[in-house]
């Protein structure tokens, strides 16, 4: 209900990023009263901001008696006791849900963002009903169906392939961290169970709308907001904390793309969705654009049913693919993928590359973007994950002109801070090069001498380009 909750809803609309539930909900987070959201919502609507996808999160009891009441009496009817902590911090609709599954679910599920699945290592374990709720940020209603899974040994076996065909490229700790990232037990013997987190970030705009200004820096979506390693680890110690008070004695460990963890494979295994032919996770409600992250657990819970491939005879990933990263589907050679060269690989780019990389700065989108089951997922509704306005359309004459604690300013809480500054303005060489942009040449000839020699080398490439003295 204060001006600085109205003026965040204001700059969010301003900017097309769509008002919706996480507005809501994260305006009562940091406000911490229902009666305040509601003032708030109301003067947001009085501005003329269209709420009109807005699902209510219930305020107290006192604002909306007949919502509880109602929500009380199915609760009752069912023999479910609704508990202070429920009503105040529950959404009706997963509330309602609970109600209809004959179950009450605690607090702690909800707070977490996006759908949630078990995968059960152990040996004879028999699988129960355990509905896990959620609210804003995944698709209203998934719950978790439970169900077998199959080993992960084929997993491990392509990952050996995979490392022994040099497809891995520079990124030499996967080599080092092979057997242990090859099943969960080898990164910790006594994981029972690992629950997987899978957090949408689906864009509110078009991964590809600045195809055709080269002018403009390219940064993949998921890097547009704040770095999803501590939103999502953040989500996770929360759920650990709940399951250590649930279960005392049990030992757990969680992980958010940091450590020797087959995410991929384990979130399929778990039913969040299937490893696509571009490799990464597809999801039927969330399409190509899901976070992940696991909590190992010595728990010995339930598992989830794996998830069916979904691609069909379907190659639209492959065709999207500006460097023909994808040797067969479901297989891909990093060192050909531009978000490898721009992210991971720290040397020169090779020549071979370079012109397809084309405005690209961080990371790529494309064969993400081509995915059909995209058209079935909602903009995210975490706030965290919206884009942050230097990031959406940095032009490349003020990235090469970046040193490095420029670099720390425009950067920080950002995943593409830690690439460092040589790598990105290396990248920002390559798309001024690309860009045929003679007015970009007096800064790329700056950079000629560069304290990094990999820098220098580019500039001379670019300013070449530029020149038309250097073919594609």
């Amino acid at each position: 209900g204060s001006a600085e909750g109205c003026r965040v809803i204001e700059e969010l609309t301003a900017r097309g990023i769509p008002t919706n539930a996480t507005t809501a909900f994260t305006l009562w987070q940091y406000h911490a009263c229902m009666d305040a959201v509601t003032r708030g919502l109301d003067r947001a609507r009085a501005a003329g901001i269209d709420l009109s996808r807005w699902r209510s999160v219930i305020p107290r009891m006192s604002a909306r008696p007949g919502h509880v009441g109602d929500l009380k009496a199915q609760a009752g009817r069912r023999g479910i006791t609704l508990t202070p902590e429920e009503i105040l911090h529950g959404e009706m609709a997963v509330l309602r849900r609970a109600c209809h599954h004959g179950k009450a679910i605690g607090h702690p599920w909800k707070m977490l963002q996006g759908p949630m699945r078990v995968i059960d290592q152990g040996e004879g374990s028999k699988a129960s009903s355990w509905h896990i709720e959620k609210i804003a940020g995944g698709d209203p209603g998934c719950t978790c169906p439970p169900g077998r899974i199959a080993q992960l040994t084929q997993a491990g076996d392509r990952l050996r392939q995979w490392l022994a065909a040099g497809r891995h490229g520079d990124m030499l700790w996967m080599a080092d961290t092979a057997e242990r990232r090859a099943s969960p037990q080898g990164l910790w013997p006594d994981v029972r169970s690992v629950i997987m987190l899978g957090t949408s970030y689906a864009p509110g705009l078009d991964p590809l709308r600045h195809a055709g200004h080269p002018d403009t820096g390219v940064i993949s979506v998921y890097a547009l907001g704040s770095d999803y390693h501590d939103v999502i680890k953040k989500r996770l110690k929360a759920l650990a904390r709940w399951l250590v008070a649930a279960a005392p004695g049990s030992e757990l460990k969680v992980f958010v793309d940091t450590a020797p963890v087959m995410e991929k494979a384990l979130a399929e295994a778990a039913g969040l969705g299937w490893q696509g032919k571009h490799t990464n996770i597809v999801s039927r409600n969330h399409g190509s654009w899901l976070f992940l992250g696991a909590l190992y657990t010595t728990l010995d819970l339930p598992a989830d049913a794996p998830h069916p491939d979904r691609c069909g005879s379907c190659t639209r990933c492959h065709a999207a693919c500006p460097t023909n990263a994808f040797p067969a589907p479901y297989q891909l050679d990093a060192r050909r993928c531009i978000s490898y060269l721009t992210i991971e690989h720290k040397g020169p780019i090779p020549d071979e590359f370079r012109t397809a990389i084309g405005n690209r700065i961080y990371g790529c989108d494309d064969c993400l973007a081509a995915c059909p089951w995209n058209r079935f997922a909602a903009v995210a509704r975490e706030i965290a994950f919206a884009p942050r306005a230097e990031l959406t359309a940095p032009a490349l004459a003020d990235l090469l002109q970046l040193d490095d604690a420029g670099f720390r300013e425009v950067f920080a809480g950002s995943p593409v801070k830690r690439i460092g500054r040589d790598r990105l303005v290396r990248n920002a060489v390559i798309a001024a090069g690309n860009s045929g942009d003679a007015a970009l040449a007096a800064s790329v000839a700056s950079l000629q001498h560069d304290a990094d020699p990999v820098i220098a080398e580019a500039a001379g490439w670019a300013l070449a380009r530029l020149a038309g003295t250097r073919p594609a």
